[in-house]
C-alpha cells in the first residue's frame, strides 16, 4: 500500500490513523530516518516531526518531504511519499510513486547539495526507475563514507586477551591456569587495551558496503569509478576485513552492538555514517525490523523549509551588496529579556536595519490576494510576531517575510507588498516578498524561468534594502 501526500497539507481522513502511528513510532525512537543533507534535527536525533496536528486538531504534513516506510510486526509494508507542493504532478521521474522531488526541489538541491552526486539520481530518473529509496540511501552511504574517511580512520580502545611469552597489560591468572593445566610453557595470559581500527563500527561500515553491492551492483560500480575517495575508503575496509577476519556476521547482533552513538567530536562524521550504515543493513531481507522485532519506520527525507532558506542565500542574496548576516554568521543566538530568551534571524542587515525571515508555508501566498480569511490571519500570527520581535530587538525599522508562491512567473517589475507594521507608525514597515515558482513541464525551460524569477526577487529585496 502506498500513500501519496504533499508538504504542509491536510492528511485525508482515511490515512490519519496510519500517519498517527508512524509519528508515534518516530517519537518513541522506533525509526531509522536519514536526513539527506546530514543536518542535525531540532528534535531528538532521528526523530523528526513528519506529521502534526493543526489548531483544529486535524493531522497534516509539515515541512518534510521524502519517502517513509512503515514496517509492521506482522510483515506488512506501507510506503508514505510526501512530495513538495510545487511544480506539475508528473515531474522528476514521471510522477512515479517512489519519487518525491519536483523540478523546484531539484533545482534547489542543485544549488545547495554539494556532497551527493545528483548526476546519478538524474540518470536513474531518466531511465524511468520508480523506486529511488535504496538508490538515495546508497548514495548517502558512499558520500558519507568518503567524507568521514578523509578526516582519518575510526579507532576505539578495545580489550584483547593474549597468551604468549610477551607479558603486557593486566595479568589474567584464571585463564593462565586453564590454558597451562599445571604445565609451565613460558606463556602468560594477560589482557591488553589497544587503540585499534578493529571494532564493531568498522565491521558495520564494511557489511553495509557489501549489502549495497549485493542489492545495487551497477550503482556501486559507478560510485567507485566516479568517487575516488569512496573507492579508497572501501578498499581500506576490505583490507581491514582480511586482516581481522571480518566475515559474514549476524546482522542483528551487529546492529545491537552499534546502537551506541559515536560521541567523540573528532569522529562527528562517523556518527552520521553509523546511522546511514545501520539503515542500509536494516533494509536487507534479514533485518527489516528493529533489533527487538518491533514495528519500525524507515525513510529518507529533506527539510524543504531549510532547503528553501539555503537556496535564497545562494540564488538571491549572494548577488546583493551588502550581504546579510545569515544564521550561524551573526554571532549565534541573540539574547533578549536579559538572556532569558534567544532569537536567530534568517537574514539580517545589521548596518542597514533590515531583517527578513524565510517562510515556506502556503498560507502566506493567500495574503497577496483579497481571498485571505480570518483563519489565515490566525495561522500567520506566530510568524508575524516573530518578525516583529526581530524588528524590536534588532532595532530594524523595516522587516518582512519572503516565501514561494505556486503561480506563473511574476514578470515585469519586482513584486512585493508592504504595510505599516504598527498602526499610526509609518516609520515601521512590514514587507511581503513573494517568489513565484513557474509551472512549466520542461525542466530546461523551468530552470531558465526560475533563474529569471530569482533575478526579479533580488530586485525586490534591493528595494527593501533601499
Amino acid at each position: 500500500m502506498s500513500i501519496m501526500l504533499k508538504d504542509n497539507s491536510p492528511v485525508p481522513a482515511d490515512y490519519e490513523a496510519r500517519c498517527q502511528a508512524i509519528q508515534r513510532l518516530a517519537d518513541r525512537g522506533q525509526c531509522s530516518l536519514i536526513d539527506l543533507r546530514g543536518r542535525a534535527a531540532n528534535r531528538p536525533p532521528n526523530r523528526p516531526q513528519i506529521f502534526c496536528r493543526d489548531g483544529s486538531g486535524n493531522w497534516r504534513t509539515g515541512n518534510l518531504i521524502g519517502v517513509f516506510e512503515y514496517r509492521a510486526g506482522d510483515g506488512g509494508l506501507e510506503t508514505v511519499v510526501i512530495g513538495d507542493r510545487f511544480g506539475p504532478e508528473k515531474v522528476a521521474g514521471g510522477g512515479t510513486e517512489g519519487e518525491f522531488l519536483s523540478f523546484f526541489s531539484w533545482v534547489m538541491l542543485e544549488q545547495c547539495w554539494d556532497e551527493t552526486p545528483l548526476w546519478l539520481l538524474n540518470e536513474s530518473r531518466s531511465r524511468g526507475e520508480a523506486d529511488i529509496f535504496d538508490q538515495v540511501l546508497v548514495l548517502r552511504l558512499a558520500a558519507q563514507l568518503e567524507r568521514a574517511w578523509k578526516k582519518g580512520r575510526l579507532r576505539f580502545y578495545r580489550t584483547f586477551s593474549r597468551y604468549d611469552c610477551r607479558l603486557q597489560g593486566q595479568l589474567d591468572l584464571p585463564r593462565k591456569i586453564r590454558r597451562s593445566m599445571g604445565l609451565e610453557d613460558g606463556n602468560m595470559a594477560c589482557r591488553v587495551r589497544e587503540y585499534s581500527e578493529n571494532n564493531l563500527y568498522g565491521q558495520l561500515f564494511f557489511q553495509a558496503c557489501l549489502q549495497a553491492e549485493r542489492r545495487h551492483p551497477e550503482l556501486m560500480r559507478q560510485l567507485k569509478r566516479r568517487m575516488p575517495g569512496f573507492r579508497m575508503a572501501r578498499q581500506a575496509l576490505e583490507q581491514q576485513a582480511a586482516a581481522w577476519g571480518w566475515g559474514a556476521r549476524d546482522f542483528r547482533g551487529l546492529l545491537n552492538g552499534t546502537k551506541q552513538k559515536i560521541t567523540n567530536p573528532l569522529y562527528r562524521d562517523y556518527e552520521t555514517l553509523r546511522t546511514v550504515a545501520r539503515a542500509v543493513l536494516r533494509r536487507s531481507s534479514c533485518c527489516s525490523y528493529s533489533e527487538a522485532g518491533a514495528p519500525l519506520v524507515t525513510g529518507i527525507f529533506l527539510d524543504i523549509s531549510a532547503l528553501w532558506e539555503d537556496y535564497l542565500a545562494r540564488a538571491v542574496f549572494s548577488g546583493l551588496s551588502p550581504q546579510p548576516l545569515k544564521q550561524g554568521n551573526n554571532g549565534g543566538d541573540i539574547g533578549i529579556l536579559d538572556g532569558m530568551l534567544n532569537i536567530r534571524p534568517d537574514f539580517w542587515w545589521k548596518d542597514g536595519g533590515r531583517v527578513l525571515d524565510a517562510k515556506y508555508r502556503p498560507v502566506w501566498s493567500r495574503f497577496l490576494t483579497p481571498s485571505s480569511s480570518g483563519e489565515d490571519r490566525k495561522d500567520i500570527q506566530e510568524d508575524v510576531y516573530q518578525v516583529l520581535a526581530y524588528m524590536l530587538a534588532l532595532d530594524c525599522p523595516r522587516g518582512g517575510v519572503i516565501f514561494p508562491v505556486k503561480s506563473g512567473c511574476s514578470g515585469g517589475a519586482p513584486s512585493y507588498r508592504k504595510t505599516t507594521a504598527v498602526k499610526g507608525r509609518t516609520e515601521r514597515e512590514f514587507w511581503l516578498i513573494p517568489f513565484f515558482v513557474p509551472q512549466i513541464a520542461d525542466y530546461a525551460d523551468f530552470y531558465s524561468a526560475l533563474l529569471t524569477e530569482a533575478g526579479q526577487v533580488q530586485g525586490a529585496v534591493e528595494l527593501f534594502l533601499d
